[in-house]
């Protein structure tokens, strides 16, 4: 196990002990994915992004890190007021050898988009598995989406992001990752 593996599993021993927050938070619940760890800790939530770099997204540097997690809270704030509340910097315990949430940013060793925790049982997946939403709910959302993406700035065809030959990159690359993980319900043809 290297050094970022020793940090990294020191940081999730620290950041599930209730005593690494600056408020209440009985019982922690550690999430992992692919590119974070998420601990649900009181009335918050918590993301620290992982060290990784995947292309799509570049998360090998602290500064990539913390650049990535103020994009992150400026952008999903528009669709989800109230529940992207802050960026804060997760620095050694001055007293112990343990990792907190906030203290001084000049001595941050990673940072962590706090948000306000979001009743499990609401989760949309949830709601479907038990009929308390369908086809009604799911067509009201797609309209908010569009709705925002129809008023959202388009980046220009001379910026990274607008030329047409990487959309057509990134769009086709979508595509086959489906393909490769699709299951049989997916419409192969409509792909």
């Amino acid at each position: 196990m290297g050094k970022r593996d020793n940090t990294r599993a020191e940081l999730v021993g620290s950041l599930s002990n209730p005593a690494a927050y600056p408020h209440a938070a009985n019982d922690i619940t550690h999430i992992e994915t692919h590119i974070s760890d998420v601990f649900l800790a009181g009335d918050f939530a918590y993301k620290v992004k992982k060290p990784v770099d995947f292309g799509f997204c570049d998360f090998s540097t602290l500064e990539k890190r913390l650049d990535c997690s103020q994009k992150e809270l400026r952008l999903n704030q528009r669709l989800s007021k109230g529940v992207y509340l802050s960026v804060e910097p997760v620095t050694r315990h001055p007293s112990h050898s343990g990792f907190v949430i906030g203290g001084d940013r000049e001595q941050a060793v990673e940072y962590a988009v706090k948000m306000r925790r979001l009743d499990s049982r609401a989760r949309l997946d949830r709601l479907i598995a038990t009929g308390e939403a369908g086809a009604r709910e799911i067509s009201e959302i797609a309209r908010i989406i569009a709705r925002f993406h129809d008023h959202a700035a388009a980046p220009g065809p001379h910026t990274p992001y607008g030329a047409l030959r990487k959309v057509t990159e990134i769009v086709l690359g979508n595509i086959e990752r489906v393909r490769e993980h699709g299951s049989d319900h997916l419409d192969r043809v409509a792909l």
